[in-house]
């Protein structure tokens, strides 16, 4: 199940960009506080944030979009791990392995951990889209009389022009008790922004997180269970 949970949570953040819905898909920006009673979380939306009705991944309970471009994710899962800090750990690992930048890790706020880390722009260069050399002979292409021009190279552009990056805020919610299951819910917030836009959302991650509510999740009613009598 850990395993499962890697690659989740590193689809959810990275692959989700092709799946996430058209701006036409998405309700009224106005405020509004967002409940799911399968997992007993509810969240208030920012101001100027859009609820998307298609979340594109079962784990996925809300999902939130901005005009730019940026959106705001809430995931939850049942996982065997004792604390946040080990759900964390596990996935920074796997996104390490997976060559992406700007990792790091923090405390907080509250019993939340938090990891961010970077998505650049698929440009052909990251280690998974190489191709392995070959030994067709080079071509001399023709020479030309046309003047040199100094533009830009693509690694001179400026950081944010081509990078998202990410900050995941992680919690792990305790089971019922000695007497219940012993899988507790592992809920994770993921903010997806322009780098450019991310430092001015990292306030409406922000806002998520201090009006998010928890419940009692009620116990599954067994197949084929009647009501009282």
């Amino acid at each position: 199940m850990a395993r499962r949970s890697v690659l989740m949570m590193i689809t959810l953040t990275v692959a989700a960009g092709g799946a996430l819905p058209a701006r036409g898909e998405a309700t009224s920006p106005r405020p509004r506080h967002l409940t799911d009673a399968r997992w007993g979380i509810g969240i208030d939306t920012p101001p100027g944030w859009s609820v998307s009705q298609r979340t594109g991944f079962a784990e996925t309970v809300f999902l939130l979009l901005f005009p730019d471009g940026s959106r705001i994710s809430l995931s939850a899962e049942k996982t065997a791990a004792h604390s946040a800090s080990e759900v964390l750990e596990t996935n920074r690992r796997a996104l390490a392995r997976q060559g992406f930048g700007g990792i790091s890790t923090a405390t907080g706020p509250g019993d939340w951990r938090t990891l961010d880390f970077e998505v650049p722009e698929d440009d052909g260069k990251h280690p998974q889209n190489e191709h392995p050399k070959t030994d067709q002979p080079k071509t001399d292409k023709p020479k030309t009389d046309k003047p040199k021009t100094d533009k830009p190279r693509p690694d001179d552009r400026d950081p944010p022009d081509h990078l998202d990056r990410v900050r995941q805020l992680y919690l792990v919610r305790p089971g019922p008790g000695p007497a219940g299951p012993a899988l507790g819910t592992s809920v994770v917030l993921t903010l997806t922004a322009p780098a450019r836009s991310f430092p001015a959302h990292l306030a409406d991650l922000g806002f998520v997180v201090e009006r998010i509510t928890f419940e009692a999740i009620a116990p599954p009613v067994p197949t084929g269970a009647t009501g009282p009598k």
